[in-house]
């Protein structure tokens, strides 16, 4: 995500957000594989996964923000 925001352009910066935001969804994934198999407590990878969701929440809001600056 850092790298993207120093792109010089609105649309390069957005690209560079998707990327981020498919990657918080794969650490969900892994997350979900290591309590199913038991190498995370439930009660953490559950946190994990709320606070994981919540990242991508708030990076899907940085995303519009930017896309209107391309209006």
């Amino acid at each position: 995500m850092a790298e993207g925001i120093e792109r010089e352009s609105i649309k390069e910066q957005i690209r560079f957000l998707y990327i981020s935001k498919a990657s918080a969804a794969e650490v969900i994934t892994q997350l979900t594989i290591g309590v199913k198999i038991g190498y995370l407590e439930s009660n953490s990878g559950v946190q994990l996964i709320r606070e994981t969701e919540s990242i991508i929440m708030m990076t899907a809001a940085l995303i519009r923000t930017k896309k209107r600056l391309l209006t």
